[in-house]
C-alpha cells in the first residue's frame, strides 16, 4: 500500500509541475503562436461558447461559417503541442464554454514525445477544464491519419501505428476521463489506413471536403 500511495504521490507531482511548467511565463512558443495567444487574450469574453481547440488542423477550419447557427470560438495555433495548450488553457477557460472539442498531439509526435507523454498531457488538459470549467462538455478527437506518399513531413513518416496507439488509449480512457471520444481517424483515411488523397494536398493538413466531412461528424454533437 505504501508502494501504491507513493507511486501516486510522484505522477501527482509530475502533473503539477508540467501544468506550472506549461502555465508558465517562460514556455517557449513559436513567433506565430504568441501572435495568435496574444489576440485571444484582447478579445472579449464569449460565455457559454463552443471552443475548437487546437494545432494547425483546427486553426484552418472556418468553424464559424461551418456551423454558423452556433458561437464558436476557433482556438487552434498553427503548430501548437499539448504544453501549449496547457499554457494558454486559461485563456479558453474564461469563457466557461459549453463545449470545447480537443484535437492535438500529431506536432507532439514530430518533436519525438512518447504516446504515454501525449495522452498523459491531454488527460492533464481535461482535468484542467473539468476542474474550473465543470459544466463544459468536453470532447477528445482522434489524431488524424497522415499521408506518407507526399513525404513533406519527414518526422511522421511511419508514425500512422503510433497514431492508432494513442488513439486507441484516448478512446479506451475516455469513460474514466470523463469526456467523450470522437473517432476522426477512421472517417478519414483510404483503403490503405492513409489520409485520403482527395481530403489533402500535403500528407498532413485538410483540403475542404475534409472540413466538411469533419462538419458532417460533429454536427448531431452541437
Amino acid at each position: 500500500m505504501k508502494t501504491i500511495n507513493h507511486l501516486l504521490l510522484i505522477l501527482t507531482l509530475c502533473s503539477l509541475s508540467i501544468v506550472a511548467l506549461a502555465q508558465s511565463g517562460d514556455y517557449q512558443g513559436s513567433t506565430y503562436y504568441h501572435q495568435r495567444e496574444s489576440l485571444f487574450r484582447t478579445l472579449p469574453v464569449q460565455n457559454g461558447a463552443v471552443v475548437f481547440l487546437g494545432n494547425s488542423i483546427t486553426d484552418g477550419g472556418e468553424w464559424g461559417e461551418l456551423f454558423p447557427d452556433q458561437k464558436v470560438l476557433n482556438r487552434g495555433i498553427s503548430g501548437d503541442v499539448t504544453l501549449g495548450v496547457l499554457h494558454r488553457l486559461d485563456e479558453v477557460i474564461r469563457h466557461q464554454p459549453s463545449k470545447v472539442f480537443l484535437l492535438i498531439g500529431i506536432n507532439d509526435l514530430a518533436r519525438g514525445r512518447s504516446k504515454d507523454e501525449i495522452c498523459h498531457n491531454i488527460f492533464q488538459i481535461v482535468r484542467e477544464i473539468q476542474q474550473q470549467s465543470p459544466a463544459t462538455q468536453i470532447y477528445v478527437q482522434s489524431i488524424l491519419p497522415i499521408n506518407d506518399q507526399y513525404d513533406r513531413f519527414k518526422a511522421l513518416v511511419n508514425m500512422g501505428d503510433e497514431i492508432i496507439r494513442i488513439n486507441n488509449e484516448l478512446e479506451q480512457h475516455a469513460a474514466e476521463g470523463g469526456y467523450t471520444y470522437i473517432d476522426l481517424h477512421s472517417e478519414m483515411i483510404d483503403g490503405l489506413g492513409r489520409l485520403r488523397d482527395d481530403f489533402t494536398n500535403d500528407g498532413l493538413h485538410l483540403m475542404g471536403a475534409a472540413y466538411q466531412r469533419w462538419a458532417d461528424i460533429l454536427r448531431k454533437l452541437l
